[in-house]
C-alpha cells in the first residue's frame, strides 16, 4: 500500500513537473508573439497619426478652397461693378469748392 502511495505521488510530481515545463515553455512563447506584437502595435499608432494628419490636410484643403473660392467671387464681382473714385483720392478732392473756413484752415493745414 504504501508503495502504492509512492508511485502515485511519483507519477503526480512527475505529471506535476511536465505541467510546469508545458507551463513555461507557453509563457516563453507569449513572450515571444509579445515582441512581435508591438511593432505591430507601434504600426498600428503610426497609421492612426497619419490618418489624422490627413484629415487635418483635408480640412485645411477644403478651407483653402472656400477661401479661394470666395476670393474669385468677390474678384468677379470686383470686376463686374464700375469703378468710382475714392473720397481720398486726389482727383476728387480737386475738383469740390471749400466753402466753410474751418475745412480751409483744416485743409491748408
Amino acid at each position: 500500500m504504501l508503495t502504492q502511495q509512492l508511485e502515485e505521488k511519483q507519477a503526480m510530481a512527475k505529471a506535476l513537473t511536465t505541467s510546469e515545463q508545458q507551463c513555461q515553455a507557453l509563457k516563453d512563447q507569449l513572450a515571444a508573439l509579445n515582441i512581435r506584437l508591438q511593432p505591430l502595435t507601434s504600426l498600428d499608432s503610426q497609421v492612426e497619426a497619419q490618418q489624422q494628419i490627413l484629415q487635418e490636410n483635408q480640412k485645411v484643403s477644403e478651407l483653402y478652397l472656400r477661401h479661394r473660392n470666395a476670393a474669385n467671387s468677390f474678384k468677379d464681382l470686383d470686376q463686374q461693378t464700375p469703378s468710382y473714385p475714392s473720397r481720398a483720392s486726389p482727383s476728387t478732392r480737386a475738383t469740390h469748392s471749400i466753402t466753410s473756413p474751418m475745412a480751409a484752415a483744416l485743409s491748408t493745414a
